[in-house]
């Protein structure tokens, strides 16, 4: 049986949502509670899990689209299962009706085509380079096919020493295990925890951060002007100090917590 996976509404002024990535390919089998894609809002990124198990049989918006709430986007059935044709958009009320024919007339000689200049970006890209008054055309785009993603935006200002205006410190300090390898140096271990946290979570803090190992174990850290994250491990200790526009402690909190986590058992950070 056809199930119909829908985008849902997060938020009571939610009105659409832009598909950042799918976690499956069409063919792929999934089970009712696992993640399934990713979304943007206007205010934050989230994970999307399968309401239902089967085979993702197709996907309607593929990654960049940005979608009306409760619109149709995949279906999920089982292999064999007839795939219903994708739905398609009723035109305005006020849309004029179409022409008739033109009479056929003889081929004027077309001049080159212009290349596109046109930019794609994520909604909250477009909103932080408002904001703080950055030119997109100027930026490094990230996400799929060209896809400028907030996270570009915020990483161009830290790249050009550019504080992010409206941006509070924040300083967390826990006690850790770090996972120990001959083979990999802990500045590795802790940047890759670092990456897939904020992956993980979509924090604003995601540039890369300035890690410091002391040897002497003192804590040697502080909190510089410039809006680059610094991490730093001291005699078991991880402090990590930063600037964030997240209006949310909870997101904050739990972006500390999987660092923590993926620093002492980086095995986790390919399963969560």
């Amino acid at each position: 049986m056809i199930q119909n996976i829908i985008l849902p509404k997060q938020g009571l002024q939610m009105t659409e949502g832009f598909i950042t990535r799918w976690l499956h390919k069409e063919g792929d089998r999934i089970q009712a509670g696992e993640p399934l894609f990713e979304m943007e809002t206007d205010k934050l990124v989230i994970t999307i899990d399968a309401a239902y198990s089967g085979t993702l049989l197709k996907i309607l918006y593929p990654e960049g689209s940005t979608v009306p709430i409760t619109t149709v986007i995949a279906y999920v059935g089982e292999e064999g299962d007839p795939v219903p044709e994708a739905p398609v958009p009723a035109a305005p009320e006020n849309e004029a009706p179409a022409a008739a024919p033109a009479e056929p007339r003889a081929e004027q000689p077309k001049a080159p085509a212009k290349r596109s200049e046109r930019l794609f970006a994520t909604p909250r890209a477009k909103t932080a380079a408002a904001e703080h008054g950055v030119d997109l055309r100027g930026i490094v785009p990230s996400g799929p096919e060209g896809l400028i993603i907030e996270r570009d935006v915020l990483a161009h200002m830290r790249g050009a020493g550019k504080p992010v205006s409206g941006a509070a410190p924040c300083i967390l300090s826990a006690q850790i295990s770090l996972f120990r390898d001959e083979a990999v140096s802990p500045e590795t271990v802790l940047r890759l925890a670092y990456r897939k946290a904020a992956e993980q979570t979509g924090l604003s803090c995601s540039a890369e951060p300035c890690i410091r190992i002391p040897e002497n174990g003192a804590l040697n850290f502080c909190l510089l002007p410039s809006p680059e994250p610094q991490l730093t491990l001291s005699g078991g200790s991880l402090t990590l100090a930063f600037y964030t526009e997240e209006p949310e402690e909870e997101s904050v909190l739990e972006f500390f917590r999987l660092l923590c986590l993926f620093a002492e058992k980086p095995w986790l950070a390919a399963v969560k």
